[in-house]
């Protein structure tokens, strides 16, 4: 999913909302625009993503995770991880702090 925020400022955009929606309907990938600032969309975003990460993952995948005697018992966590990991080198996370002011956000 592809997602612009800051969409509350629209007088400094560098790629319109169309250029936008065309990148992401030529990838396949879904489309949105939020606003952390106005909460516009936001929520509606994170919801699309799981329902698209349910329909995904196949029901059987799942009653076969529930019925492994490994897996968590009710009430426990599933903890699912992506398949390749992204790193950042410490130069990176150093030049990001310093970028960040230390703060958050």
């Amino acid at each position: 999913m592809l997602v612009g925020n800051k969409s509350d400022l629209a007088n400094n955009r560098a790629v319109t909302t169309e250029e936008a929606s065309s990148f992401a309907q030529e990838n396949g990938f879904l489309f949105m625009e939020t606003s952390a600032l106005t909460a516009s969309n936001v929520e509606p975003a994170f919801n699309t993503i799981f329902e698209e990460i349910y329909k995904i993952i196949p029901k059987k995948a799942i009653m076969n995770i529930q019925e492994n005697s490994n897996s968590p018992s009710a009430g426990q966590t599933i903890h699912l991880r992506p398949h390749r990991r992204m790193s950042v080198d410490s130069d990176e996370k150093d030049k990001l702090k310093q970028k960040q002011g230390g703060g958050c956000c």
